[in-house]
Order: C-alpha cells, then structure tokens, then sequence
C-alpha cells in the first residue's frame, strides 16, 4: 500500500475533535495495547483522548496539531508543544513533539516520515534551537527511527499511564539548524 498522491498534512481544528479523539484512540491502541492490562488502556485512552480534553489541547496556543489526510479520512497525526522543557534543554528554545501516531495499515509507508519532515520544517521556521520528545525505553522501533532523524537520549523522564502504572521514557532531542 503506497500513500494516495491526494495525501496532505492538514491542521486539526476544533470542528475535527471527533475525528482526532478516534484517530488518537485507535493508533495508541494499535501501537501499545498489547502492552497493557485492557482496563489500564481503556483508562488512558478515556482520559487522554477524550473530547473535552483534546478540546483544550486543540486551544493551547503553546500546541499545534497536524494530521495526514488522505481520500478516506485521517490516517496520521502528530502534535507539538513549546509549553515543557525538559531540564537538560532549559534556557533554550525547545519545542516537543509530544506525540506522533500512524496507523497500523500504514506503517512503513513513509507517513511517520512526512510527519517528521512537517514538524522539524515548522520548528525551524519558528527558531526553536532543538526538538525534544519522550520515547518509551521499550519502543526500539520508535527509538530506531528517532536516531535516524538525528535525535540521541539526552535524559530520562516519567510517564503516567495510570495510577499504578508510571513508565520510564528516554527524553531525545535533535538540534535543529535555523538556516
């Protein structure tokens, strides 16, 4: 399966929370249900993904939004936030890319890919020095392609899946070239 040539990267805007909050639940889903006790996962989708909370991420001027679109509907997203700093990056203009879900049915065909090029595009234009995220110690996938695109580990961080499950996360960043 090849990406249709009428893809494009599109804003999520407010009249779009339905569809993200089904894209959202659906690629975490895919990406690391099979992780999780299923009613720690139902928790976090409900809690992380739900209309009203994507409804305040949507409005955060610190967060953008970005999707891939193609003929049937939204297949990709990714959002970045200037509102953390992770301590090894503070007094720098840092943006985070605090999530990047594709998918299943497209993975490997270049869509993790176009996103990345959009979001390191957008946080060059807008000068932020370098792009952080938080990777799961685990995902050597992710982490694989993170390297590829030039981040390396430069800390570690919690992240609160529930109550009574909090993971460690490699922190990754990239200097980003102002030009």
């Amino acid at each position: 399966m090849n990406l249709p040539a009428t893809s494009k990267i599109v804003p999520f805007q407010s009249a779009d929370l339905q569809e993200l909050a089904e894209l959202s639940r659906k690629t975490f889903q895919q990406g690391f249900g099979h992780w999780y006790d299923p009613s720690i996962l139902a928790s976090y989708l409900q809690d992380s993904f739900s209309i009203p909370q994507l409804q305040t991420e949507i409005q955060d001027s610190s967060s953008r939004f970005w999707g891939v679109k193609v003929d049937s509907g939204w297949i990709a997203y990714a959002k970045l936030r200037s509102s953390k700093i992770p301590p090894e990056l503070a007094g720098q203009k840092v943006i985070e890319l605090q999530r990047m879900y594709v998918l299943q049915a497209y993975w490997g065909k270049g869509v993790a890919h176009i996103l990345m090029n959009h979001c390191i595009e957008f946080a060059q234009k807008e000068s932020f020095s370098h792009l952080w995220l938080g990777v799961w110690e685990d995902n050597d996938r992710a982490i694989r392609f993170y390297e590829k695109y030039g981040f390396s580990q430069i800390g570690k961080q919690q992240f609160k899946v529930s109550a009574s499950l909090i993971e460690e996360d490699w922190v990754m960043a990239k200097q980003l070239s102002n030009t």
